[in-house]
């Protein structure tokens, strides 16, 4: 498999980035614009296939408002409130009925869902908020089983979770979808987890997987979220970032531990200013406000190119903005 050791830049043609996400061996990139007047006469390769079908009577077509890539398959949200979706199905990952044999090569609209405001997609589910802070999932249901093996739900559905335990009625404004735990950003600014738990991914203190929504203690106002394969991160109002969970390849930027995991959230050493964050399978980014790009650790690796520890804090990734 090919791998770099350094960032290298690639060419999306003449355009803006909004937004990217990655998880595992897949990466999306959101554009701003695109040359050329015309998005049905785009090739598939230089533009999303549903976002260039036309609006009913004739009007401009909805605009891609993000983008999200799980472990096979891809999200995108529209302005219309849709979303689409492609990639591997045989979860159910891109709600489209009990019949996993659909996994068109083009974006199919997810089923049942309109008014979505945030999406988040995992390694085998799938998530999106609605405008009134409602959560619907489907795929792999990783609050009944958090492992992430039993039978998927082939169409998105509301949360059935615990009365008291419901985020009912606090409003979602952002989610995150690791590989089996899932993170819930309220108005409020506080984060609220559920899922598998085995490297204390949901920042309670323990390793025990729950299928109920729980706050994460011990975060300041929370403004941006991201989940990996097993580990977290946060960033706060102040642009400092949180880390926890695994922590096995230095992807929480914590330092050399004994431990392989964190199981409560670790204020991450390091420069302030930070805006967003991304959690890869066994990596982490920073954005900062400046454009810069900065890497969670500074992974030792071997001369086989794998990871060993961490040096700890965040390490700026020369060459790259954004």
């Amino acid at each position: 498999m090919h791998s770099r050791s350094s960032p290298s830049r690639f060419s999306l043609g003449t355009c803006k980035l909004m937004a990217i996400t990655a998880f595992l061996g897949a990466g999306l990139a959101l554009r701003t614009d695109v040359s050329g007047s015309d998005p049905s006469t785009r090739p598939a390769s230089d533009n999303i296939a549903m976002a260039s079908r036309p609006a009913p009577g004739g009007g401009a077509s909805p605009r891609m408002l993000a983008v999200a890539a799980g472990a096979a398959h891809s999200l995108a949200l529209r302005s219309d409130g849709t979303v689409w979706a492609w990639g591997s199905n045989f979860h159910g990952q891109l709600g489209q009925g009990p019949d996993l044999s659909i996994s068109p090569p083009n974006p199919v609209q997810v089923r049942r869902l309109t008014g979505i405001k945030a999406i988040a997609a995992g390694g085998n589910h799938c998530l999106a908020c609605g405008s009134e802070g409602g959560l619907f999932e489907w795929g792999i249901d990783v609050r009944f089983d958090p492992l992430a093996e039993g039978s998927p739900s082939h169409e998105p559905r509301g949360f059935q979770g615990i009365p008291e335990r419901s985020l009912a009625p606090k409003k979602v404004i952002a989610l995150a979808a690791g590989a089996a735990h899932d993170l819930a950003l309220i108005d409020d600014g506080s984060v609220w987890a559920w899922g598998n738990n085995v490297y204390g991914q949901l920042g309670d203190k323990t390793t025990m997987s729950r299928f109920y929504f729980e706050r994460v203690a011990g975060l300041p106002k929370v403004t941006a979220i991201a989940a990996g394969g097993a580990h977290s991160l946060a960033v706060d109002a102040d642009g400092n970032v949180w880390a926890w969970g695994n922590r096995k390849y230095g992807q929480l930027g914590l330092g050399h531990s004994r431990e392989n995991y964190t199981s409560e959230p670790i204020r991450v050493p390091g420069p302030t200013g930070i805006k967003a964050v991304a959690a890869g399978a066994s990596y982490s980014l920073a954005l900062k406000s400046d454009g810069t790009v900065w890497e969670l650790g500074k992974p030792q690796r071997r001369l086989d190119g794998s990871r060993d520890g961490s040096a700890g804090g965040l390490e700026r990734l020369h060459g790259t903005t954004a």
